[in-house]
């Protein structure tokens, strides 16, 4: 699977739960969970989006604190 940086801002809520997180060796973390956008999906109308899910790693005391806060259906903005 190809990897891609995106430059910009992401909103929507939190798609899968829990948010995992993972501690190397050198004592640094990293935390990886999902956000869902539906906000900007058209579709035909009558039918419902199926929307986009980004991955989002958030790494140091910001995985820490992504780990202890959020949850599934969160609103989250990524910068």
């Amino acid at each position: 699977m190809a990897s891609i940086s995106l430059a910009g801002t992401v909103t929507g809520k939190q798609g899968e739960s829990p948010v995992t997180v993972k501690t190397f060796d050198s004592g640094d973390s990293v935390a990886t969970f999902s956000v869902a956008d539906r906000e900007y999906i058209y579709t035909k109308p009558g039918t419902e989006s199926k929307g986009q899910f980004f991955r989002v790693e958030v790494r140091g005391k910001a995985a820490q604190i992504a780990a202890d806060r959020l949850e599934r259906g969160d609103k989250v903005a990524v910068t």
